[in-house]
């Protein structure tokens, strides 16, 4: 019997002719003698474990290099092109196969369970991900037209597809790709041996869209243009870890990509992002100024019939009444309330006592209130009442309770506080707890003292 020789651990040095590339004839049988030796050798190693099988783990089993044993799987590869098994190879994983035309003998031979059938739409989905990988949920859903999330998420279960990476833009989300099961279900060597479609048959390419450049918006601005709260509101809800972003958690501050990123609340998809508009309430006593409240008491929204996307500009305290703004632009509401941009309020407060000249000295001249300075722009008297006078007041800034802790200081009580303008916007005729949007002249009026562009309408 012949002695079993033991592989070497370097191939020997050999003597050859230099080529004119500069390699030797040498050179070119020892890689031949390294095929013949670690080709069959990885066979045995693939066939063994029957299960896919990484260069780096088939390397450490055969004291090899994984460049050495790349160069074995193609040798292989071809060698087995003319029997009934094949090598898949797909990334840095390899597996010994069955071909396709002779697994019916396999299959009369080991009966296995059948798997699963795939729906329309996970077929015209894997067909997506493998003829355009690595892609994006959303960009599947651009190209397939309808949303692939649950698709994805079976595929993904089966073995067929698998994260890739992430994709370079805000939110990172998931790029997806197959895997060698998808092989192993299609009967294929190489991912590259893919067939091309039938004539007349595409996958159609990712539409081009304005948001491949732009740098997404800040998470917050994109829940208040949903509806889902206001920017403060939905701060708090990132805060509570009721927010995700393509399955995960996220924080305040993060930037979001409106077509490529994923956004749940409560693990549900929000909704569709809500027109631009603006209403004008008048607000009885008694309604709280917020969008829910925890103590049940009627708010603003629950005064206007369609409430989608609004969020009260400011506030009007529960014993107050008058205008109030619902907006769901958040940009406008930021401006309509910062005391920077110059949005004045105009009020008409009701005093059980006769007004003394000093004290409107003292309202316009400034107090101290326990959060700093307070001033009105302007106070004076409109009008008598039985046991009083009315203030017509302007006031440069909003704080809590503000105008009837200023009229508190100057040593007034007041029995009735009615907003009666914000900005170029005036309340006019409308009535009590009734609600209208901003007509055309309004709303340019409004957008042009904050200094923004008014939103285009069909008019």
């Amino acid at each position: 019997m012949t002695e079993a020789h033991s592989l070497p651990d370097e191939p020997q040095p050999h003597n050859g002719t230099p080529d004119p590339s500069g390699s030797t004839s040498g050179d070119a049988e020892v890689d031949a003698a390294l095929d013949d030796l670690f080709a069959p050798a990885l066979a045995a190693v693939c066939f063994a474990l029957n299960r896919s099988v990484t260069l780096g783990e088939a390397a450490a089993i055969l004291g090899r290099n994984q460049s050495d044993l790349a160069q074995a799987a193609e040798y292989l590869a071809g060698t087995l092109r003319s029997g009934g098994l094949m090598l898949q190879r797909h990334q840095h994983e390899l597996q010994l196969v069955t071909r396709p035309e002779v697994a019916w003998a396999v299959q009369r031979a080991l009966t296995p369970e059948k798997p699963g059938r795939l729906s329309r739409a996970a077929l015209e989905t894997l067909a997506i991900v493998a003829y355009r990988q690595p892609l994006t949920r959303a960009a599947a859903e651009a190209i397939r037209g309808v949303n692939c999330e649950a698709v994805l998420d079976s595929l993904e279960r089966r073995g067929l597809i698998v994260e890739v990476g992430r994709q370079d833009t805000p939110g990172h989300p998931r790029l997806f790709g197959t895997t060698l099961r998808f092989l192993q279900v299609v009967g294929l060597e190489r991912i590259e041996n893919l067939p091309p479609l039938p004539d007349g048959l595409a996958v159609p390419e990712l539409p081009t869209a304005d948001w491949d450049t732009t740098p997404g918006e800040r998470l917050n601005h994109y829940l208040a243009r949903h509806g889902v709260a206001s920017r403060r509101g939905a701060d708090a809800l990132i805060e509570q870890g009721r927010v995700h972003v393509n399955g995960s958690p996220t924080r305040l501050g993060t930037l979001v990509h409106p077509v490529a990123d994923h956004v749940t609340v409560d693990g549900k998809p929000i909704g569709e992002a809500v027109p631009l508009r603006t209403l004008v309430l008048n607000k009885p006593t008694g309604v709280v100024s917020t969008r829910t409240d925890p103590q049940r008491r009627h708010t603003v929204l629950d005064m206007v019939e369609d409430p989608r996307g609004l969020n009260p500009v400011g506030r009007l305290d529960a014993d107050s009444r008058g205008l109030l703004l619902l907006s769901s632009d958040g940009a406008l509401a930021l401006r309509v309330t910062h005391p920077r941009y110059g949005i004045t309020k105009r009020y008409r407060v009701t005093v059980e006592d006769h007004v003394p000249k000093a004290a409107l000295r003292r309202i316009t001249e400034g107090v101290h209130l326990d959060d700093g300075p307070a001033r009105a722009l302007e106070a004076h008297p409109v009008a008598s009442t039985r046991t009083g006078e009315v203030v017509e007041v302007v006031m440069a800034e909003g704080r809590k309770r503000e105008v009837r802790r200023l009229f508190a200081a100057a040593g007034l009580r007041v029995s009735d506080l009615c907003r009666v303008g914000v900005g170029p916007i005036q309340i006019g005729r409308l009535r009590e707890g009734q609600a209208r949007p901003l007509n055309a002249v309004e709303e340019r009026a409004l957008y042009e003292a904050v200094g923004l562009t008014p939103p285009k309408r069909n008019r």
